[in-house]
């Protein structure tokens, strides 16, 4: 079966529903599913000690906020493939060999739009049938300060908000505003100007950034 979260049943719940907000820190696990798990609206921001999101079969976004931070596991895990097509998405998960978002080796990730962000020890899965640019950095780098920005080298296309000060890993990246073949930077800004929700900002102003990767899309 299929099931729909509704963030204001609380961390660990499953159940139906396209909207409400959640918030805070809860464990070992936030989010988990033994099954599919759907998110199409609402904000959630959670932070777990395992898994933070974790879908037993497919895992699909296709609307709200989610900000995910697992500070021992995978941020956005799925057992079966996972769909990402809207909302925003960002997961820092840990280290080694966790990711911000995993997906099942022999699965796909296939992402059709969203602002998506996701940094951990590593990128696991296929990616499949992508409509929208993607792309993620070679190597682990270290990001130490108050945001991970994304710019197209002259603008900067969004801000991510770090649940600490610093921060080591591999990135993936999407946005409705890259472009295949084109090369972004990711850089480290201790402020940024702009309307935060849940821990990202849309086209900030940002008056100093300090670059530390950059990736082709793909």
């Amino acid at each position: 079966g299929s099931s729909s979260y509704a963030p204001e049943w609380g961390p660990g719940g499953n159940g139906g529903g396209q909207g409400g907000n959640m918030g805070g820190s809860s464990g070992p696990e936030g989010i988990e599913s033994k099954a599919a798990i759907t998110i199409s609206g609402g904000t959630i921001n959670i932070k777990a000690v395992d898994d933070a999101i974790n879908a037993g079969g497919v895992l699909t976004i296709s609307g709200g906020s989610v900000y995910a931070y697992s500070t021992g596991n995978d941020a956005i895990d799925s057992n079966g493939n996972m769909y990402l097509k809207g909302g925003v998405v960002i997961g820092f998960g840990g280290s080694g060999a966790e990711a911000g978002i995993d997906v099942a080796e022999q699965k796909s990730l296939i992402i059709s739009g969203g602002e998506i962000f996701g940094i951990g020890g590593r990128i696991d899965g296929t990616f499949s049938n992508c409509t929208q640019s993607y792309g993620y950095t070679s190597n682990s780098s270290n990001y130490s300060g108050g945001y991970i920005v994304l710019s197209n080298g002259s603008e900067a296309i969004y801000a991510v908000k770090m649940p600490s000060s610093s921060y080591s890993g591999i990135v993936l990246a999407s946005s409705a505003s890259m472009t295949k073949n084109s090369t972004y930077t990711l850089s480290v800004a201790s402020s940024v100007s702009g309307t935060e929700t849940n821990g990202f900002i849309a086209e900030p102003t940002v008056s100093s950034l300090s670059k530390v990767a950059t990736f082709t899309a793909r």
